[in-house]
């Protein structure tokens, strides 16, 4: 029924966002409007480009044109908050296709994952300072996985056997080895 459908759209924990053909914004849900920080009223009647930076609308007004060509679509995004902090999300959109196949609008389900990226922020961060810490260390480091892959290496390590750290990165222990071997054998 139409009750059950608005309680559904309504309670759903994604943003719901509805386009017209010129991706003027017709209908968003609370949770849209919760999210980004504006109202409904704020929202509704302007682009939803209206609500981020130039090279993410660069990017919608691209998922756009693949939507008026009637392919569905999914990508990150940008928006801003109305208090001005990054809102990143995952946006999935779909055109809204009448009968005769002429496309009426998009329709657009909308997930914040700014937790997830704030998070992987965070470990990317500390997997600098980790690595500038034993950079920095007057001895040999290497972590061999379970696998018997190197993950990790520091520089001295590096220096030690003559090769990158991207030239050993998950690279099996035996091959580095016999190839370190095979090379003293030659003479190098």
């Amino acid at each position: 029924s139409e009750l059950q459908y608005r309680q559904l759209v309504e309670l759903m924990q994604e943003g719901l966002a509805v386009h017209d053909t010129n991706n003027i914004t017709t209908y968003v849900n609370d949770k849209l409007s919760e999210m980004l920080g504006y109202t409904r009223d704020e929202l509704i009647d302007h682009p939803i480009t209206d609500f981020m930076d130039d090279d993410n609308a660069s990017l919608v007004r691209e998922q756009v044109k693949r939507r008026q060509d009637g392919q569905s679509t999914k990508y990150e995004l940008t928006f801003m908050h109305k208090h001005g902090y990054p809102v990143y999300v995952l946006m999935a959109s779909t055109p809204i296709v009448e009968d005769d196949k002429s496309i009426k609008g998009s329709f657009s389900v909308i997930t914040d994952i700014t937790e997830q990226k704030n998070i992987e922020q965070a470990l990317r961060n500390s997997e600098a300072r980790i690595r500038l810490y034993t950079d920095n260390l007057p001895l040999m480091l290497c972590y061999i996985g379970r696998d018997e892959k190197v993950h990790f290496s520091n520089k001295a390590y590096n220096q030690f056997i003559g090769k990158t750290r991207e030239q050993i990165q998950n690279v099996s222990i035996h091959t580095l080895f016999d190839d370190i071997q095979f090379k003293d054998r030659e003479g190098h």
